[in-house]
């Protein structure tokens, strides 16, 4: 009765502490985020400045703390640092930006040929606003600097449009990631309730530990997996949100993820005694620490890793990147992490039952 008190202690106690450590997390901003620079422009000769190069300028004005930047000679080989995972983010200045910026200036009507490109990697929508807050407070100032430009009379010369595009998918995004967790905590917190149930029971048999154990898990699986596409399905209606095939290929991978929580329920519930209400928490942490709805990036650089733990931020990145249809180099990788989370706490399941021996707790 003790411990069993001590872990409901633990549990209430548990959602302050994180509410406390994702407020701190939201005052200290990004972190060292990779970012690449491609800048084509040669600069202007200015009469009585010499040579002007905004984009040299901004690059200085990045805050060394937010940024690590890495600056490379063609737009080429920026694409590639982003498609390897090497960077999150790329700025790409086009050719002869400094002098169209000062024959916009002369002239308002000036069509500007071409703008800065911003792209930043992933579909979390608060990474990219928190990237694009953080390029903007160091391009305003800058801007000013050069050569007399005004921020007023000559707007940062981005291509909005186009970074627009980049949340539209947003709503998607959220909806799939938020119905996604949900559903695998219900999932996790069954199986192991189900799994004290049982032992209560003297439901086990350690001599039918693997078909005991898959006949768990699958079950619980399926139905988590069921009722997130029944969740997504009534809010995709909803919310007018187009229906597509890869829907039900992304639930393919959230059974797998459901398939992993399920096991990690069942194997707690059967080796761990009381403390198997620890597994609640760490069912719970990938809401806030998964780099879902509160980007990784927005963490000290030594607490990143933590998102790596989770089976649940590789189950629906993986499962976003399909419904999406944006497939990172690394979506085989996260499939794989996944798989042996699955295959591992079915493991776990299947030791816990065969070492249940029949005595009450």
């Amino acid at each position: 009765m003790h411990s069993s008190r001590k872990f409901l202690g633990i549990l209430l106690v548990a959602p302050l502490v994180i509410v406390t450590t994702l407020l701190w997390l939201l005052t200290q901003g990004l972190h060292s985020y990779p970012l690449a620079v491609s800048n084509e422009d040669a600069g202007f000769n200015l009469p009585g400045s010499g040579l002007v190069n905004v984009p040299e300028t901004l690059v200085k004005t990045l805050d060394a703390n937010v940024f690590r930047v890495t600056t490379v000679k063609t737009a080429a080989e920026a694409q590639a640092l982003l498609a390897n995972g090497t960077v999150k983010a790329l700025l790409t200045f086009p050719k002869e930006l400094t002098e169209d910026m000062f024959i916009k200036q002369d002239d308002p009507t000036y069509v500007l040929p071409a703008k800065i490109q911003i792209q930043v990697v992933g579909d979390n929508p608060l990474a990219k606003l928190e990237v694009i807050a953080a390029l903007a407070k160091g391009f305003i100032p800058a801007i000013q600097e050069n050569g007399g430009l005004s921020a007023d009379s000559i707007p940062i010369p981005i291509d909005l449009g186009a970074l627009a595009d980049g949340f539209g998918s947003a709503l998607p995004y959220l909806v799939a990631t938020l119905l996604g967790l949900l559903t695998s905590v219900l999932t996790g917190i069954f199986s192991m309730l189900a799994t004290r149930q049982r032992l209560a029971d003297k439901a086990f048999a350690p001599k039918k530990a693997p078909l005991q154990a898959l006949g768990h898990i699958s079950s619980f699986a399926l139905m988590g997996t069921v009722l997130y596409v029944g969740l997504v399905s009534v809010t995709w209606g909803f919310l007018s949100l187009s229906f597509t095939a890869e829907l039900f290929w992304a639930a393919g991978l959230v059974f797998v993820l459901h398939w992993a929580v399920a096991g990690l329920g069942l194997a707690a519930g059967t080796n761990a005694g009381e403390r198997a209400f620890a597994v609640v928490p760490f069912l719970i942490l990938p809401l806030f620490f998964g780099g879902f709805l509160f980007p990784a990036e927005l963490m000290p650089t030594w607490l990143q890793w933590l998102e790596f733990v989770f089976p649940a931020h590789y189950g629906l990145a993986a499962a976003s990147a399909v419904q999406l249809g944006h497939y990172p180099s690394y979506f085989w990788l996260d499939i794989t992490i996944l798989s042996v989370f699955a295959l591992a706490f079915t493991g776990g399941s299947v030791h816990g039952i065969t070492q249940f021996k029949e005595t009450t707790e």
